[in-house]
């Protein structure tokens, strides 16, 4: 199951066992905060020559910096599911060893979800996500796709919702990929007429070819959700903690700096619809 579907999905979260949580003072005491990235997940956090870059790897930094101590990553490897993240991530730690975190990133807000969850608290959001189509034209609708080869992210939301809207007139259309660099170049050297997927993730993979294609967020009749807005997460018990670094968002959104994260790597930033 791909990264971008368990981030929409809804999911229970067991609690027990928990370690011992980082409020503010600790990490202010320690002088680092530590924070969760997914590992190979760009143009959020991958490793680039070498080095851990990425928009959620550089509002981390933004982060540490306002609260005035130094950034340390925690690379999560995604798990089956959000909730598996998320107790690897910042409550319980993995199998593996590692320890938690004292803030993850790259966590979907949804209060339904953040319902479930008695381990963790969700807050923070910083960017909304939402389905679009990269073409060479702009179709007026997604149905115009018809007879049209689709490049999609296996198990993505994408490939879910085309498979069955308009009464599955797309699917015999639909080509699989296993990530978004490779649907690009399916749509640079024609074999695709379009790629469909998350704004961020299509934007990055177009590159600097971004200004040859249309990119648009059309109607999805039938689908709950087009859109949807990403935040953090904190243990429960670290509310403090949450509501320092909301504050730090907070300023980065009203200066600019959030948008001008997301422009440097040719990037729209959506303001997040939540709060």
């Amino acid at each position: 199951m791909t990264l971008l579907r368990r981030l929409i999905a809804i999911v229970m979260l067991v609690t027990g066992g928990v370690a011992q949580a980082a409020p503010l003072d600790a990490v202010v005491e320690k002088g680092v905060l530590r924070i969760a990235v997914y590992a190979d997940f760009p143009p959020f956090s991958d490793r680039s020559g070498g080095r851990l870059d990425g928009v959620d790897v550089e509002i981390g930094r933004r982060i540490a910096e306002g609260l005035g101590v130094k950034p340390d990553f925690l690379v999560l490897t995604a798990d089956e599911s959000v909730a598996d993240d998320l107790r690897n991530g910042v409550w319980k730690g993995s199998k593996m060893g590692g320890g938690v975190a004292d803030v993850m990133l790259h966590v979907p807000y949804d209060r339904e979800f953040a319902a479930t969850l008695e381990a963790v608290h969700i807050f923070g959001t910083y960017f909304d996500e939402e389905l679009v189509v990269a073409r060479r034209t702009a179709p007026a609708t997604l149905a115009h796709l018809k007879g049209e080869k689709i490049a999609v992210e296996t198990d993505s939301i994408g490939d879910l919702y085309l498979g069955y809207a308009f009464n599955g007139a797309l699917r015999e259309g639909l080509l699989h990929y296993m990530t978004y660099r490779e649907m690009a170049a399916a749509l640079f050297d024609g074999t695709a007429d379009a790629m469909v997927g998350p704004r961020s993730q299509v934007e990055a993979a177009l590159g600097d070819k971004r200004g040859a294609y249309a990119v648009v967020a059309p109607a999805t009749p039938g689908l709950m959700k087009r859109k949807w807005t990403l935040g953090m997460a904190v243990r429960e018990d670290s509310r403090d903690l949450a509501y320092a670094v909301e504050d730090v968002i907070a300023r980065l959104k009203e200066d600019g700096t959030l948008q001008s994260i997301f422009a440097e790597r040719g990037l729209t930033w959506l303001r997040p619809e939540g709060p």
